[in-house]
């Protein structure tokens, strides 16, 4: 199995793909079953499949799933627990290989992040747990991936404190991890996420172990950011409320192994106002409709589980 890392790509024996699923002009929210080839995607995945072999028996994750990301589309995996959506995620990043299929990312990186021809592409992940370097202080740990790229000392603490300024954590740049909250060292996660100006961020729930109000507050960092950098995310959530409040698109899984099952286009506008959404007839109409095609894959992950 051949693996390029890179703007190359990650290939091995394709499966048989099923319909593509990719993003679409914004509607009223309806669901659609596949959408159209996007003209300028960043990522495309072509029959994707991860299985697992423990004592004898192998399990299959998911099989046969086909995914365009347009380029600074905001993109939401939804659904149930064992779908594969993290390990989706995972394949993206390149840290776990699929079993077969081919992944190719048409954007690439820059020192300035807008992409330019003959750079690396640069991924970065978001996970659930904030992962900060409990020896290093803050500053240093929104650097840390500068540092790796060997960007000079000078340059990686004005860029880092340049994000930290953007999360409100400014004050905070000489502190150690320990010092902060969490919804503060989540903040200065997605500081050392951007801080590496990815050309692909991917966002494992990264919000899933804060607080009502706290994970609130960082929805609408989020939400900031993003109209600020405009970079290509896939971001995984449990939460529908989550995934309308930040997506342009909302791909629903159904339980495992995975597969697309509905797609929807957002049909607000931005920049958001989570507050403001949540009070929209639209917001609840489209919860219900998600949760429709939801609510069947959910209960068959309880009675079925790992199947």
């Amino acid at each position: 199995m051949a693996i390029s890392v890179g703007t190359g790509a990650v290939s091995v024996e394709p499966s048989r793909p099923p319909p593509s699923i990719g993003p679409e002009p914004p509607s009223e929210g309806s669901a659609r079953a596949a959408g159209e080839p996007h003209a300028d995607p960043a990522v495309q995945a072509r029959g994707l499949a991860v299985s697992f072999t423990r004592r004898h028996r192998t399990a299959t994750v998911f099989e046969g799933l086909d995914l365009e990301v347009g380029d600074c589309e905001f993109l939401v995996l939804l659904g149930p627990s064992g779908c594969g959506k993290s390990t989706l995620l995972r394949v993206l990043a390149g840290l776990v290989p699929p079993s077969a299929g081919a992944i190719s990312f048409t954007r690439e990186a820059s020192e300035d992040g807008q992409g330019s021809p003959g750079e690396d592409h640069r991924v970065n992940m978001v996970f659930q747990d904030d992962a900060l370097l409990p020896w290093l202080r803050t500053v240093d740990n929104v650097a840390f991936g500068l540092q790796l790229r060997g960007i000079s000392r000078q340059e990686r603490r004005k860029r880092a404190m340049v994000e930290l300024r953007s999360v409100g954590l400014e004050r905070f740049a000489e502190a150690f991890p320990r010092e902060l909250s969490g919804g503060m060292r989540q903040r200065a996660n997605l500081a050392r996420a951007f801080a590496n100006d990815p050309t692909l961020l991917l966002m494992d729930e990264p919000f899933a172990a804060l607080d009502v109000q706290t994970r609130t507050l960082m929805q609408n960092q989020l939400l900031d950011l993003w109209e600020q950098k405009r970079r290509t995310v896939v971001f995984v959530t449990h939460s529908i409320e989550e995934a309308i409040l930040l997506a342009d698109r909302i791909l629903v899984m159904g339980a495992g192994p995975g597969r697309f099952i509905a797609e929807f286009s957002v049909p607000f506008d931005r920049p958001r106002n989570g507050e403001d959404l949540r009070f929209d007839e639209r917001f609840a109409a489209l919860h219900r409709e998600i949760w429709g095609h939801l609510e069947a894959e959910v209960i068959r992950s309880f009675e079925e589980p790992g199947r």
